[in-house]
């Protein structure tokens, strides 16, 4: 009897001090540490249009799902980077796909957020720049037609079509270039086209063309056109009845395009199925790319 009261004594004791020790008191959810504002950036500045790999610094950049990392700058679409790489917990590597659009050029924001967690940002430590290039001119009274390509084809037979396409050119005449097909197959639509990559300094880009050229004549106007290319972007077409080019006259087109460090000009010149307009040329004299 005695013993038996002497253990329940003690488990009672044992009880009450495991109690007091909190043992079966609810616990608390520790949280995981948050991120820290992304600080500094490497590089902390990217050319418009271009694809910039960036490394950046801060705390607890989490494994296994790999933080979201954007760009935000007010009235701009958010930039979302690629290719997120944590290379350590204090450490990450990312791709930022940056527009080539104008009213991107500035400073923006950095967000990075872990799965699960808030966001956390560092005010304009990022910036976009429009570095254009000093203007490059192609005069072809000096540089002629070296590194063109060029081709002239005749696009098919209609009805009772008969005579020959011929390709014209290039040649160098009276200090300009000179470029198109003679043709007789009068009732078919013919084409000639050259065309010639040019790359500015590495980190700047072009955004402009100004050609100067003259598109020969036709009695058919309308039927006689030019187009110019861009990287594969057609960013003008007309017909001789339009100035520019005009019908036999001297002209100056300027345009812009999306800015780019390489830039593939293609100029084309054709007329539509006509008659009696055998030969037809554009006239080259200078292209400038600023």
């Amino acid at each position: 009897m005695i013993v038996g009261i002497i253990i329940l004594i003690a488990i009672i004791c044992i009880v009450i001090a495991v109690i007091a020790s909190g043992a079966f008191a609810p616990q608390k959810k520790i949280p995981s540490p948050n991120i820290t504002p992304p600080s500094p950036i490497n590089p902390s500045t990217g050319a418009s249009g271009t694809l910039v790999r960036v490394t950046m610094e801060g705390k607890n950049f989490s494994y296994g799902p790999s933080p979201s990392v954007w760009l935000a700058k007010t009235g701009e679409p958010d930039i979302t980077a690629t290719d997120v790489v944590v290379i350590l917990p204090t450490q990450l590597a990312c791709t930022f796909p940056l527009p080539g659009s104008y009213s991107s050029a500035g400073p923006w924001d950095v967000f990075v957020k872990n799965a699960g967690e808030q966001s956390v940002s560092k005010i304009g430590v990022f910036t976009i720049v429009n570095a254009i290039s000093s203007p490059l001119t192609w005069d072809w009274s000096v540089n002629g037609w070296k590194e063109w390509q060029y081709s002239a084809s005749c696009k098919g037979t209609t009805g009772t079509a008969a005579g020959y396409c011929v390709e014209y050119g290039p040649v160098m005449v009276d200090g300009h270039g000179e470029y198109g097909s003679n043709v007789t197959l009068d009732r078919v639509p013919t084409e000639s086209s050259v065309s010639k990559t040019f790359t500015a300094p590495s980190g700047t880009r072009w955004n402009t063309l100004t050609f100067n050229g003259l598109l020969s004549s036709s009695r058919v106007p309308p039927a006689r056109w030019m187009a110019i290319d861009v990287n594969g972007i057609r960013v003008f077409y007309a017909d001789a009845s339009k100035t520019p080019p005009g019908n036999g006259q001297k002209f100056t087109i300027t345009q812009s395009f999306t800015p780019a460090n390489s830039v593939n000009i293609r100029i084309s010149s054709g007329q539509d199925p006509t008659y009696g307009t055998p030969l037809y040329i554009m006239q080259f004299n200078s292209l400038t790319l600023s």
